[in-house]
């Protein structure tokens, strides 16, 4: 019976792999600033249709009553009860109260075709190219779209849409409609950010754990051929990595062909994680039979099937190879007739049962009972994650107690009276790597310094002969080439451009980075305005395959006063007005360079009078430790500056860097630190 629950705790993470948590429908009557207040609406309810197409059935007085109600919610639109066309338009009547009149809200929608989103009549903004077969132009989502009401209780919404290929997504399992919600403008944004930035996240840390994971035990195996457990278990990583890369990349695509190309390849990356698992799993206890092979075949075929057609009858042939392997797979663990005398079978028992209790969890979440603990909705993906650690250990751990008895049989056959001899040759060997060492250490430690003072040498130091500013800048890098950069560039109208920026990483690559990017400030960065630099440095940086390197960067001018600015994920701005005697933070939320393209920079825009004091700064301050291991924090940094606001831009720059002296007392520094103080004269 114990060995029965296990087996079923194994189905259950395999059906749960996709399941998705229903979403809260829309049934509110009159809506209020109130309902959408940190809330995210849906609209799926309410809705009427007619094929074809007319911009006339966007106006407000026109009568819709004879128009075709939907039942189903308006993302899942079935192409045979509607008679669709490749054309239609939506309409529904939303009632607000005078708490949205004239208020801007935040609209996030998905969809696979072409849109056009009109209230009461006017056009709010599109999504693709609408047209025929041939000129349509599909896009599957986009950044929150913002949207004002009007001083009205009814608002008339109509959707001109467009999708020639509703075949192609049926028969891919996939809605061809649209999903509209509806929440505060920057909720949507921040909400979409969020997502964006913990996408990222997720996908980096559970692609790049398993794939260091699959190159060690490809080397243990290489080294050690015999051992062929390891060689099924990269074969489980890697397809496990293809797993996670096509589950969560939609969030990155607007490309809809793109995004159904990848989920043909879905049955075959979650049938070969399970297929490869199960005969990993068996190899650990005892060699892999004929049936592991026939399991691969039938694998294949499957996979060949999926690829070219994802109808009911192949998810069912899919579902039903993932289960019998999965079964396959947990029988060996908990059988009693396969036991190994290393042990570490009680490893994957432990990783295999936290992977059953996720996904029991994962399964009470989707009745939405209760929230999340933690915030977390996919919390069966961290027991599976657990469960190929734990394959890893056990993997690592019979590796270990092999070597050891290894070790042991060696031991009794060797030859005392060779120690004095083993000693000597011991000693020389030392002695050479010892001198190889220092030769090698004393070739890279001039390379980086010699790349260090180039690198000072491209940046410049304190300015004071311009008429109102006066201007320093500082960089201590925390190796010897960082990954910091500030730079300036007079324009001929006497317009002053300023640069700070901070490359991910430090060493060569940071140094190969800020190289870059000074080279494109020196080039454009007069020239363009801010945010199209700001594009223009994501496009270079990603032709450059740098992988996951990225820039973020603060540039302003400076004219007469008058200071517009931007920034691409960089520290707040800080600023002293003089006149209130406050230190302000310039805040501005954005992605670094090289990471999204085509982001939406926005720009700032302050007046500097006498007395007042700009400051521009990477992270390294701010985030400075002491040797109790307490962050400086930015609050500490306003207070300090408020300090020394009646020196110059040199002095306070001084008073700064004692500043931070004194705050590590002695801590080693983790990153580099740059300031940038601008104070008008």
């Amino acid at each position: 019976m114990k060995n029965y629950k296990n087996y079923l705790f194994g189905l259950l993470i395999i059906l749960l792999t996709f399941t998705e948590l229903p979403a809260q429908e829309n049934r509110i009557k009159v809506l209020t600033a109130e309902h959408i207040q940190n809330k995210f609406i849906r609209f799926d309810q309410g809705w009427v249709y007619k094929s074809g197409d007319n911009l006339e059935w966007a106006k407000t007085d026109f009568d819709d009553s004879d128009w075709k109600p939907l039942d189903e919610r308006l993302n899942y639109v079935s192409a045979d009860s509607i008679d669709w066309s490749g054309n239609g338009w939506f309409r529904r009547v939303l009632k607000i109260d005078s708490s949205l009149y004239s208020k801007t809200v935040g609209i996030s929608l998905w969809q696979s075709g072409a849109m056009e989103f009109y209230i009461n009549g006017k056009l709010q903004f599109k999504m693709g190219k609408i047209g025929d077969s041939d000129s349509e132009v599909r896009e599957l989502h986009s950044f929150p779209k913002a949207i004002t009401f009007n001083d009205d209780s009814i608002q008339v919404f109509a959707i001109r849409y467009s999708n020639h290929s509703p075949e192609e997504y049926k028969k891919y399992g996939y809605d061809f409609g649209i999903s509209l919600t509806m929440s505060e403008l920057d909720n949507s944004i921040n909400n979409r950010f969020d997502n964006l930035h913990n996408r990222i996240q997720f996908r980096s840390v559970f692609i790049a754990v398993p794939a260091i994971l699959l190159v060690l035990h490809f080397f243990l195996f290489w080294f050690e051929k015999k051992q062929i457990q390891n060689l099924f278990y990269v074969f489980f990583l890697f397809f496990f990595i293809c797993f996670i890369f096509i589950n969560f990349q939609s969030v990155f695509l607007t490309d809809i062909d793109t995004y159904l190309y990848l989920r043909k390849f879905h049955f075959a990356a979650l049938g070969f994680t399970i297929f490869f698992g199960a005969i990993t799993i068996y190899s650990i206890y005892s060699k892999p039979t004929d049936f592991f092979k026939i399991l691969f075949f039938i694998g294949v075929a499957i996979s060949i099937l999926g690829y070219f057609e994802q109808s009911t009858i192949t998810i069912i042939i899919g579902y039903t190879y993932i289960l019998f392997t999965s079964i396959a797979g947990s029988w060996v663990l908990y059988s009693p007739k396969y036991k190994k005398i290393n042990g570490g079978e009680k490893i994957i028992q432990i990783g295999f049962f936290i992977m059953a209790l996720s996904g029991t969890y994962q399964m009470v979440l989707s009745f939405n009972w209760f929230e999340p603990l933690f915030g977390i909705y996919i919390p069966y993906i961290y027991g599976v994650f657990v469960f190929l650690i734990s394959m890893s250990l056990s993997l690592a751990r019979d590796t270990a107690v092999t070597n050891k008895k290894l070790e042991k049989q060696l031991l009794n056959v060797k030859e005392l009276s060779e120690k004095t001899l083993k000693q000597e040759l011991l000693a020389k060997e030392l002695e050479t790597e010892r001198r190889i060492l220092e030769a090698d250490n004393e070739r890279k430690t001039t390379e980086l310094e010699e790349a260090r003072t180039v690198q000072l040498a491209m940046l410049p130091q304190c300015l004071n002969d311009f008429d109102n500013l006066d201007i320093c800048f500082f960089m201590e890098p925390a190796t010897e080439v960082g990954g910091d950069y500030y730079d300036f560039i007079e324009a001929k109208d006497g317009t002053i451009n300023i640069a700070v920026g901070d490359a991910t990483g430090h060493g060569m690559k940071a140094g190969i980075m800020v190289a870059t990017i000074k080279s494109l400030f020196s080039a454009l960065g007069s020239n363009l305005m801010i945010p199209d630099f700001f594009k223009k440095c994501t496009e270079i940086i990603k032709s450059m395959s740098l992988g996951n390197l990225f820039m973020s960067m603060i540039v302003i001018r400076i004219k007469d006063g008058n200071v517009i600015g931007s920034s691409a994920g960089m520290p707040p701005i800080l600023l002293y007005k003089k006149a209130e005697d406050t230190v302000d933070e310039i805040v501005i939320k954005s992605m670094p360079l090289g990471a999204i393209k085509d982001f939406p920079y926005e720009l700032f825009n302050v007046e500097l009078n006498s007395g007042d004091v700009l400051l521009l700064l990477s992270d390294g301050f701010p985030e400075l430790f002491n040797s109790t291991k307490e962050m400086l924090g930015y609050e500490n940094v306003k207070s300090i500056l408020k300090k020394y606001v009646h020196l110059s831009s040199d002095g306070i720059v001084n008073a700064l860097k004692k500043e931070a002296v004194d705050w590590s007392a002695g801590h080693a520094q983790e990153d580099d630190i740059t300031f940038v103080a601008i104070k008008f004269k």
